[in-house]
Order: structure tokens, then sequence, then C-alpha cells
């Protein structure tokens, strides 16, 4: 039975990896796109391994709630959120009606609306998170609870401003480049003194990286600088109705086919 597959050994046989916008996503050497389920069953393992190289405090989207929060009890819609690496909770917190604007057979005006349902404003900070999010607005701004689902297993950056709680205004896709993944997987070992350096050649990326093309788009792109969340203790998340929603997948970006067999491109992608 085939070992998991690991981003090293991806990376070292010529497959692309890189975070788009909260998603991972792998180029094949070969060209053709990845198969589904093998990213299904392994894209949980490679995230981690990759954020875990390189440091970074990332946010996986897990569930929201509503309820009414602080002394005034303002209502609202409380997304969570779990830092990847500690598993500490995140969450931040915006201003939504939960009550009835419209009398309708199931209630009259002012009204609450069923448990998990919310109202926003077009003009709302929760529509902007939305929208920077890559999510289309629904059809009617009452029923983002059928599309909350959609965020399941996205990755964030955030600042946590207290306890656990995030600046909403600072909640944003991840994006790692492949440029950034290599850089942090393929480090050059630096010398202890003049003696190492006579007994050790410098380092190369072609001797952990035999493949040409690859280092070609290397010396043509620019490193990005990375985002990361802030420090914080663990504390304890407003209370609200939560609603858990499904994981969807992305599918993977298409390369130009090589000259290759399907079998024998897909053959490192054992499922």
């Amino acid at each position: 039975m085939p070992s998991p597959p690991s981003v090293k050994g991806l990376l070292t046989r010529g497959d692309e990896l890189e975070i788009v916008d909260g998603r991972l996503n792998i180029i094949a050497e070969s060209g053709l796109p990845v198969p589904a389920e093998w990213l299904k069953r392994y894209e949980d393992k490679l995230v981690y391994e990759l954020v875990s190289q390189m440091a970074i405090g990332v946010l996986v989207y897990e569930s929201y709630s509503t309820g009414r929060y602080g002394a005034k009890h303002h209502s609202g819609v409380n997304l969570q959120f779990i830092n990847l690496l500690t598993d500490d909770s995140r969450y931040a917190v915006f201003n939504a009606d939960l009550d009835r604007v419209k009398a309708t057979k199931k209630g009259p005006i002012g009204s609450p609306l069923p448990s998990g349902q919310f109202r926003v404003g077009k003009r709302s900070r929760f529509c902007r998170f939305w929208l920077n999010a890559n999510q289309p607005l629904p059809p009617r701004l009452s029923s983002f609870h059928d599309y909350m689902g959609n965020l399941k297993g996205t990755l964030f950056t955030g600042v946590v401003v207290r306890e656990e709680r995030l600046d909403k205004q600072s909640i944003k896709l991840l994006n790692i480049t492949y440029v950034q993944i290599v850089a942090a997987f393929f480090k050059p070992s630096l010398p202890d003194s003049s003696h190492t350096l006579a007994i050790h050649s410098p380092y190369k990326y072609h001797t952990e990286m035999p493949y040409n093309e690859s280092m070609k788009r290397l010396m043509q792109r620019d490193l990005e600088p990375i985002q990361t969340t802030g420090n914080c203790n663990y504390g304890t998340s407003p209370p609200g109705s939560a609603v858990v929603r499904g994981r969807s997948i992305v599918p993977t970006t298409k390369k130009i086919p090589q000259d290759q067999t399907d079998e024998e491109s897909l053959k490192g992608y054992d499922l």
C-alpha cells in the first residue's frame, strides 16, 4: 500500500502547490487535473503540513450561529473559526436582523425568524465579508442560511482583538504562492564555518528538485508577503443557536497536457 503523499514529495517530483483564495490548488507536473477523490482524501493533511512548515496562523471556517449579544443584546450572526495549528477557537460577530420585517403565514412583523436565519443589508459588513470570500450573494438577502456551508473548509487569516474575538475587517482569504512554498521547504543550508564550507558543497535547488522547468518559473516570480493571524489567549465564544453545514471541494487548475498516457500521468495519485 503506497504511503500518503507529502508536500515535499509532490514538489520534488515536479508538482506545483499553492493556496489560492483559501483553497489548496495542485498543478500536476503531467499537466492533467489531479483526481478529485485523491485531493479530497489528502487535502487536509497537505494543508496542515504546509502551514506547519511555514508557521502560519490559519483560520478554518467551522460553523455559524445567531443570537443577541452584549449588554444591549444586539442581534447578530456569529461566525466560528478554528486555528488550524493550535486548534483554538476564534469568532467574529456581524450585525444582523433576526426578526421579520414583513408579516407572513409563519408570523407577524417583528416576530423572530426561525433558528439560524438572519437578514443583512447589501452594504453591511457581513455582505462585504461574503463578497471578499469570493461568494456570490444569494438571490434573497434573507436566505444566507442556505449558503453558509459554502464557506466550510475555506482557509482565512485574521487579527484577534480581544480574547478569541477577530477584527471583522481583518478576515481575508489565505493566499500562498508556489514560490513561497518552495522557499519554505527547500531552504539552503548555511555553512557553520570555513571548515564545513570546505567539506560541504553549496546548496542548489536542483539537488533536491530535479525539474528544470519549475526552476525557470521560480526565477521569474517575486515573493509576496504572507499574512498571519494575531496571537491571543483562549476565551469563550458568545452563545447562539449553532448551525453547521457541509464542505465543498474546488477543482484544481488545468495545465496543457504532456505527452503521457493517462495511466502514466496519474500513477502517483493512488486512490
